[in-house]
């Protein structure tokens, strides 16, 4: 019995660090982006990236990073449509950032 307690004890050690560790990246990450544009978000975070069509114009953008998610809205001119910054981390296996307007 206290081995099967180590051993979860231990994970759950395990994934509140790599949540630090990802809180952090995104923290930085999300400073460097707050108020670039497409061009800015490419050079970050590369080319290897989706996009749909949105209503009114918009374009959402998504890029897939080792172990998070980037989705961002910008007009047809590639400049960032963003009210507010929403980071999930929580219960998710790849964190997520999302820009939206």
């Amino acid at each position: 019995m206290d081995k099967i307690v180590i051993v979860i004890t231990g994970l759950i050690f395990i994934w509140v660090i790599y949540k630090l560790f990802t809180f952090h990246l995104m923290l930085r990450l999300r400073n460097k982006l707050k108020n670039g544009n497409i061009n800015t978000f490419t050079e970050i975070l590369g080319d290897d990236y989706e996009y749909r069509f949105k209503e009114n114009g918009l374009m959402r953008y998504k890029w897939s990073k080792r172990w998070m998610i980037v989705r961002a809205n910008f007009d047809i001119n590639g400049n960032l449509i963003c009210n507010k910054i929403r980071p999930n981390i929580l219960f998710r296996v790849k964190s997520e950032i999302l820009f939206a307007g």
